[in-house]
């Protein structure tokens, strides 16, 4: 049994998206209680990158901490895309640090990447992919594969204004 919980948080309130992570850690474990034995996936835009981040905090770390598929991913696949998963319908086009400065996009210099060998550390990622710990006693999930999907429609549009997040996971 997998539990699958889709999100969307608030793109401008710092405070609505700890709450929010908040509301969604409460929801976890109420279901990990009614489904002990079910794994669990919670992905959706958190609106926020990685990095000093109180909702990403609250969600990987203390009681009931989630693991971030894209970090226990035994293979990445970026397509290419090195910055935050939002691209405000420009594709690999975008400035990947521009935003719409309500979400903060960047947290590391574009001349630390290197983007031709190593693939995104997805620390500014805003869309996110997170499990049940192995650790926390229920069925676990492992991570064989993440991907960003960085492919236009054949019209040349994009479907979204954030380039999807993918993993490929096995019940173990």
């Amino acid at each position: 049994l997998v539990t699958v919980v889709s999100t969307h948080f608030d793109h401008v309130g710092i405070e609505a998206r700890k709450q929010s992570a908040n509301l969604i850690k409460g929801l976890i474990q109420r279901l990990k209680n009614e489904y002990p034995s079910s794994a669990t996936v919670l992905c959706g835009d958190f609106n926020s990158i990685k990095v000093d981040n109180d909702v990403y905090q609250c969600l990987t770390m203390g009681e009931g901490a989630l693991m971030d598929a894209w970090n226990a991913a035994e293979q990445k696949d970026d397509g290419g895309w090195k910055r935050s998963t939002m691209h405000k319908f420009q594709g690999l086009e975008f400035d990947g640090c521009m935003g719409d400065g309500t979400v903060e996009l960047c947290a590391i210099d574009v001349d630390q990447l290197d983007h031709d060998t190593k693939p995104s550390d997805g620390t500014e990622h805003i869309d996110w992919i997170l499990l049940s710990d192995p650790k926390s006693g229920s069925s676990s999930l492992k991570t064989i594969k993440t991907q960003v999907f960085t492919d236009a429609l054949p019209s040349g549009r994009y479907p979204s204004d954030h380039f999807p997040v993918g993993a490929e996971l096995a019940l173990v």
